[in-house]
């Protein structure tokens, strides 16, 4: 199966960049080795209502959709994983047009097919699972289960880059997996959408949590996660920015869509996390 995309952008400019450059890339202030990262946050929690965040964060279903909704059913064979929610997230995802999802939907099946994704066990992600690289772990106001990605704790030298992309789909079916969970219980309203969020927490790294054999395999795990995992994704909180990141988004924000660019929120302290969580959902 090939991994690369079908530029070099990325390796290119990775090769461009120099030694000083990738030994500062994780300036963010203070020097990135002196940052406290077990800090308590400081500050007030704010409501739902300063964040912006309600309940209902999906557009909503326009009066013909259960039309829609057949007529997309009719067009594909009989899949027994491609549910209703499923299908109506690929009509969400795609502005409710069936061809969109038409094709969306053989994507789908592709990558599943492909990567086993309904057959990842922890036992295939064990050791990175045990690095606290990325976990799941309480929920943002709108009730998402969230995915805390601590990249402090990568070590690119002991991991192979196929293990990374099993590992984070596992993580992706497991915050399904509670999300789906969590709309069941009825502890939420009705019109919760079983989507996840991410804490994209980068204080702490530095170059030797840095991968470039990843950039290689960015278009494949952005496509991976759009596709299968289609509106699955509320909130990308990301701490820890700087000049580094920034280039990095710039580079591959290409890849993503539009509705998944604009749920990224740059967060500049990490008091401002207490606008989208409670405190009693955050770790100290």
């Amino acid at each position: 199966m090939p991994l690369n995309p079908s530029n070099s952008d990325y390796t290119s400019v990775m090769r461009k960049m120099s030694t000083q450059d990738m030994d500062q890339f994780s300036d963010a202030s203070p020097e990135a080795d002196d940052v406290n990262t077990s800090s308590p946050l400081v500050g007030r929690k704010e409501s739902n209502a300063v964040s912006g965040e309600t309940f209902e964060h999906h557009q909503e279903d326009p009066a013909n959709f259960s039309s829609i909704l057949k007529d997309l059913r009719a067009s594909l064979p009989k899949d027994s994983q491609a549910t209703d929610d499923v299908l109506t997230r690929f009509l969400r995802a795609r502005d409710y047009k069936v061809k969109e999802a038409v094709k969306m939907y053989w994507r789908w099946k592709t990558f599943r097919d492909q990567w086993g994704i309904d057959d990842i066990r922890y036992e295939d992600v064990e050791r990175l699972a045990s690095t606290k690289l990325g976990y799941f772990h309480g929920h943002d106001l709108v009730g998402r289960p969230t995915c805390v990605l601590l990249p402090r704790n990568y070590h690119p030298s002991t991991t192979e880059v196929g293990e990374v992309v099993k590992f984070t789909l596992w993580l992706m079916n497991n915050g399904i997996a509670q999300a789906d969970e969590m709309k069941a219980s009825g502890k939420f309203p009705e019109n919760y959408d079983g989507q996840v969020s991410i804490l994209y927490d980068r204080r702490g790294m530095t170059r030797k949590n840095f991968d470039h054999r990843l950039f290689s395999l960015m278009r494949t795990i952005t496509d991976i996660v759009q596709i299968c995992y289609a509106e699955r994704m509320g909130k990308i909180y990301v701490l820890g920015t700087n000049w580094f990141y920034h280039m990095m988004f710039r580079i591959i924000s290409p890849l993503l869509s539009k509705k998944t660019r604009e749920k990224v929120c740059v967060l500049k302290e990490p008091s401002d996390l207490l606008k989208y969580f409670d405190e009693t959902q955050l770790e100290r």
